[in-house]
């Protein structure tokens, strides 16, 4: 029991030290604004997506956290399956590569449908200072693809995150963020005629439990304060 206690306190101590460094990037950012100029992150983010073009990625499509398809001429949804990134033992500058050079695919706009049921921070997050550092560095003819990021049943922990990170952690994202409660929702946000989208059968049953206990909407509108624990009680049964 000892080794893993500690194990468990080393990842506390891991993820207060990532949000340390997500705050402090975000106290930098409002007070000296971003100093990346637009052509030296056209050219790192170009030299990424370079060596992402050589990598051999059959091992992360394998995991289908990420499925990107055309709806239409221009018109693209990216979905996104948090559970499935294991980013305790994944590389993440190749998951970042990974996903750079599915964006390069988008010839248009892109609708990103984040699904966030059974997923974990300590899990599945890459960090969020790590993240906010990546979009920061991308180029906003890259970022302005993304017509919209619609989060599907985001946990407390999530939203929170999120809401104090903001901008310094999604940037030109942020304003594009939606949080969404149901599945039914989503198609105030998507051409339910053009899309399809395909859900694993663990996400619809979750939809359906949270749709049968209605104080599972408490206090924040379009999230949930209790999906977390819902997660868990699932992940038990």
């Amino acid at each position: 029991d000892v080794p893993m206690a500690w194990f468990d306190l080393g990842r506390t101590v891991a993820g207060w030290q990532d949000y340390a460094v997500a705050l402090s990037e975000r106290g930098k950012q409002i007070v000296l604004g971003s100093s990346i100029e637009d052509e030296a992150k056209e050219q790192a983010y170009a030299a990424d997506l370079e060596q992402g073009r050589g990598d051999d990625f059959r091992d992360l499509d394998e995991l289908g956290f990420s499925k990107l398809e055309r709806v239409n001429e221009g018109q693209w949804l990216w979905l996104i399956f948090g559970r499935r990134l294991p980013m305790q033992v994944l590389d993440k500058e190749r998951v970042w590569r990974f996903m750079q050079v599915q964006m390069d695919e988008v010839d248009g706009h892109a609708s990103v449908v984040y699904v966030h049921h059974g997923a974990t921070y300590h899990d599945n997050c890459p960090g969020l200072a790590w993240m906010g550092a990546k979009l920061k560095g991308a180029p906003a003819s890259v970022l302005e693809k993304v017509r919209r990021v619609l989060v599907l049943h985001p946990c407390a922990h999530l939203w929170s995150a999120t809401q104090l990170l903001g901008t310094s952690l999604l940037h030109s994202l942020w304003p594009k963020t939606v949080f969404v409660m149901r599945i039914e929702s989503l198609w105030e946000h998507l051409d339910r005629g053009a899309v399809s989208v395909a859900l694993p059968s663990e996400v619809e049953e979750h939809d359906a439990y949270l749709e049968a206990n209605p104080l599972s909407d408490f206090y924040i509108a379009g999230s949930s304060l209790a999906t977390q624990q819902t997660g868990a009680e699932e992940g038990s049964a």
